[in-house]
């Protein structure tokens, strides 16, 4: 009798953690979706970005922390890093964030400014790309318009749906 077993080995590619730990991950489009009233509706996030944030990354190291760096352009009051924890679970599948206020969380909608802790579902990831998704529940939120001047008012309890895109300057 033989015994036959198959199981992947490292010569199968990069893990997750690995590719997440050799690069320097900036986002590239960021939205959200929520129903109000039984409309769907879309915020691009990096519409109104402020243009000192656009080259800012953040960096997944070996030891499950991470920080949000600065690129060359710098806001008045931005910190030059803000560091987060991560880890991945689901076999690799879901990215945990704690502590990542300035790396998630949206300014267009009170009260998920800075979210402190997220689990996203990574729906791609290469060496040049990571996709993530995960929402939010809220009671009451106030949400401005991407307008100029932006227009806030007031959603009663929402769901939020964020998709995150970052590529990989390194």
């Amino acid at each position: 009798m033989m015994l036959v077993s198959c199981s992947k080995s490292s010569s199968d590619g990069p893990t997750n953690d690995s590719m997440l730990r050799a690069g320097k991950w900036k986002t590239t489009a960021y939205t959200v979706r929520y129903s109000e009233g039984g409309v769907d509706k879309v915020i691009d996030l990096m519409i109104k970005r402020d243009t000192c944030r656009t080259d800012d990354y953040i960096i997944f190291d070996s030891s499950y922390s991470g920080n949000q760096a600065n690129g060359t352009l710098m806001c008045g009051s931005e910190l030059s890093n803000a560091p987060f924890e991560w880890s991945l679970k689901d076999n690799q599948k879901t990215l945990i964030f704690n502590n990542a206020q300035y790396t998630l969380g949206v300014a267009p909608i009170v009260g998920v400014n800075g979210l402190e802790y997220v689990e996203a579902k990574i729906t791609k990831l290469s060496s040049k790309s990571l996709t993530i998704t995960y929402d939010y529940e809220i009671d009451s939120v106030q949400v401005t318009t991407p307008t100029d001047p932006p227009v806030p008012y007031t959603i009663a309890h929402a769901h939020f749906y964020f998709t995150q895109v970052f590529t990989n300057s390194k």
